[in-house]
């Protein structure tokens, strides 16, 4: 019996394995980008997808390390997405709708006066203790 041969241009399994588990990442990318107003996603997709592009031509022997990287970068994009809302929904805003994320953070600088305070220990000392520290003596001297 004749071995069997792909047709030309068809992938091999190990390369199909690895093309859906790279374009599982880029979903999920894009997916962590929804909530982002649409200039913010529109730049933070194009980064993803440059990135993506750029690392199209590596070696197999890089694969495994820049899938590696790519999920530790999505977890931190997660992580730091889920951090945003819960300082948000602690400070009493209401949650994201999607596309106001950056309009959140463009607000961020004027709303900084109203959350220090409401609920924060900056400013709740005397004048000449702006951080609002407790005691005079040690571990506060």
């Amino acid at each position: 019996m004749a071995p069997r041969t792909l047709p030309t241009g068809a992938l091999s399994l190990r390369d199909f394995l690895w093309r859906s588990r790279v374009l599982s990442q880029l979903r999920a990318f894009w997916r962590s980008t929804a909530p982002l107003d649409a200039p913010a996603r529109a730049d933070a997709r194009g980064r993803v997808r440059a990135a993506f592009r750029a690392a199209r031509a590596a070696p197999p022997a890089a694969r495994a390390a820049l899938l590696a990287d790519g999920a530790a970068q999505l977890a931190g994009l997660r992580k730091a997405a889920a951090l945003t809302e819960r300082a948000a929904a602690a400070a009493g805003a209401p949650p994201l709708p999607p596309g106001a994320a950056s309009a959140r953070a463009a607000a961020g600088a004027g709303a900084g006066a109203a959350a220090a305070s409401a609920g924060s220990w900056v400013g709740a000392g005397t004048p000449d203790d702006e951080r609002g520290r407790v005691g005079s003596g040690w571990p506060w001297g």
